[in-house]
């Protein structure tokens, strides 16, 4: 579970209201759930759904094909250079 002060830390450069709106539209997904504590100062946690687990080798899949995608394109840009 993540709270939103936790998630901001982890993406800086996105403002509070568009992480509130990712959050809010992960949310009406069905990937993430939001948790509500009844106290004061107001408290709110997120966590992934089952749904959310489930995405989550899809995901990486993507970014190890991302990463080795760019490291293939730089080395071609390296070959190319006189």
């Amino acid at each position: 579970m993540k709270r939103p002060s936790e998630l901001h830390k982890s993406i800086p450069q996105a403002s509070a209201r568009v992480l509130n709106q990712q959050l809010s539209e992960l949310e009406s997904h069905g990937i993430i759930e939001k948790k509500n504590y009844n106290v004061l100062p107001p408290k709110v946690e997120y966590s992934l759904t089952t749904g959310g687990e489930r995405i989550l080798d899809v995901l990486y899949a993507m970014k190890n094909w991302g990463e080795g995608y760019k490291k293939t394109f730089y080395e071609l840009l390296k070959q190319k250079k006189p």
